[in-house]
């Protein structure tokens, strides 16, 4: 048994030549959780990888769906207000399309990004986890950002209604309610973002077997595989056009 930076590693001989040199080192599993229960919407902000540990280890579908669904109806009103829906559509209309399309396209992006994440994982960092253990661990790893937004997105409809959503505002973005407000939400969107961050990168670790920088690894060569199929397609948008 040898360790690295990566995390314990065993190294396997030939059987049939003993005194062959050790082929490439394996990954060992890593061991089920044996602690005292955790609340998960709790504990991942400072025990990630215990978190999805306990979650693979009981209940590996445990709110996956729901999570990624809250997720999209976030995105969705992102998207709408950087799209300045409220110029032709009213509140209640775009927290209807939110509800409505939001969770189906939150559901599709957690299964297509963890497929990506997971193929990518185990052909070039030596990941070990199923498809589902990576599904679990990209939305548990993004509750941090689910409360970021719900921290973003609560007062602004509270207070700024429709005017979240459209190109013009009733009061001046450089008055003092205005400016208080876009600092404390740069603040929230900061700590949660970078919060985000380590979270999911110690979860998809644990699930794979690897140390969190592997893990950032992956991620950022699975932004890569999507940004090259985005770029293909493009290009032949493009090309179909000429």
């Amino acid at each position: 048994m040898s360790t690295d930076a990566d995390g314990p590693t065993r190294l396997k001989f030939d059987d049939a030549n003993p005194f062959s040199s050790p082929r490439a080192a394996l990954t060992e599993p890593a061991a089920e959780y044996t602690g005292p229960p955790l609340n998960p919407w709790l504990s991942i902000w400072t025990q990630p990888r215990r978190t999805i540990r306990q979650v693979v280890d009981t209940d590996v579908t445990r709110h996956v769906l729901l999570i990624a669904a809250l997720s999209g109806i976030f995105r969705s009103l992102d998207r709408a207000a950087q799209r300045n829906l409220g110029d032709t559509l009213p509140l209640g209309g775009i927290l209807a399309l939110a509800a409505i399309f939001g969770p189906i396209g939150g559901i599709i992006m957690l299964y297509l990004g963890a497929w990506v994440l997971r193929w990518v994982g185990v052909t070039f960092f030596g990941g070990v986890a199923t498809a589902p253990q990576v599904r679990a661990a990209v939305a548990w790893g993004g509750v941090p950002g689910l409360t970021t937004n719900l921290l973003l997105w609560l007062p602004m409809l509270v207070l700024r209604g429709n005017e979240a959503f459209t190109s013009y505002s009733t009061q001046p973005d450089d008055s003092a309610p205005m400016l208080a407000m876009t600092i404390a939400l740069g603040i929230i969107l900061l700590v949660g973002g970078v919060w985000t961050v380590v979270a999911m990168t110690k979860c998809v670790g644990e699930v794979q077997g690897f140390s969190a920088w592997r893990a950032m690894g992956s991620m950022l060569l699975m932004a890569g595989v999507f940004l090259v199929l985005i770029f293909g397609l493009v290009l032949l948008a493009i090309a179909t056009r000429a």
